[in-house]
């Protein structure tokens, strides 16, 4: 009931019971004060108290209806048989499972999503009188307005672009489209999160495998091309050895201290421990001759 009834019944039944003596006499008197209780409730009939995080949507029986006008957070004056409906402009979430979609290539899929969305604060009123309640916008739009959307973006894709290279592409697909079907009807998506895309366990096998079969190929490919750079870079090692060979050849032709040069590079300083003479066939044991000098 409203207040301002509930008030005048209060003050008027207070002013007149408030009124009776003992003796059932009826006569103002200062106890009939008390009715002034009535008109405050009355009172409070003539403001309304739009919370935080929403808005304002009058609806006035004398002046036409729904107003158009939207009320911010705060005190906000009305008429005391007008009525404020509250519009929350925080952000709604709703999960949504079984979405299917067909695809290029026939296969069906279920796609489970989390949608977030908030009302435009500029476009409550059209909300309002469109759906009312954010429960109506919950089952007569972003529901539709998701199946009809992933709908869209799957035909345009086969199963296998959808659950693989393709998946990130088919996505931003239908949240775009969800942004232009939200802003149609004063709803702004603030997000959509992919729960869950699935194609059956078959094609989900396949595809598995598939990966796997790519992943062989290109790990033969790496170790292919592993080998070619190996057996290139023995090539050319063999190359320059064979060049250092032949330059060396060259030095020795032309001028012999060359080779003696090379040997005093490779000795390590350790005498040998015999020496044979080529005319007697003597071998003399050079470390005994050390000692007995």
């Amino acid at each position: 009931m409203n207040l301002f009834i509930i008030g005048a019944i209060i003050a008027v039944t207070l002013f007149f019971v408030l009124g009776y003596t003992p003796t059932r006499e009826w006569k103002p008197n200062g106890k009939q004060a008390f009715s002034i209780v009535g008109v405050v409730i009355m009172a409070f009939s003539f403001f309304a108290l739009v919370p935080a995080n929403n808005v304002g949507i009058l609806y006035s029986p004398f002046s036409g209806g729904v107003q158009d006008e939207v009320y911010q957070e705060g005190f906000n004056v009305k008429g005391p048989f007008d009525q404020m409906y509250m519009v929350s402009t925080e952000v709604q979430s709703k999960q949504i499972t079984n979405l299917s979609g067909q695809t290029k290539d026939s296969q069906y899929l279920t796609i489970a999503v989390d949608v977030k969305y908030f009302v435009d604060v500029d476009k409550a009123f059209d909300v309002f009188k469109k759906f009312k309640t954010l429960s109506n916008v919950n089952n007569a739009l972003i529901s539709p307005a998701a199946q009809r959307a992933i709908e869209n973006a799957c035909l345009d894709y086969n199963i296998i672009e959808i659950l693989g290279s393709g998946r990130g592409e088919v996505y931003k697909k239908i949240e775009v489209d969800l942004e232009e079907r939200f802003s149609r009807d004063g709803i702004t998506l603030h997000s959509i999160t992919f729960i869950d895309t699935d194609a059956g366990d078959d094609v989900e096998n396949a595809i598995r495998e598939e990966a796997v079969a790519k992943k062989e190929v290109e790990t033969a490919k790496q170790r292919r091309t592993r080998a070619e750079v190996e057996a290139q870079t023995r090539i050319i090692e063999a190359e320059a050895e064979a060049k250092e060979k032949e330059i060396l050849a060259e030095a020795l032709g032309t001028a012999p201290q060359i080779l003696e040069l090379e040997w005093i590079k490779k000795w390590n300083g350790t005498l040998p421990q015999f020496m044979s003479g080529e005319s007697t066939g003597i071998m003399v044991d050079m470390p005994d001759m050390a000692i007995g000098e």
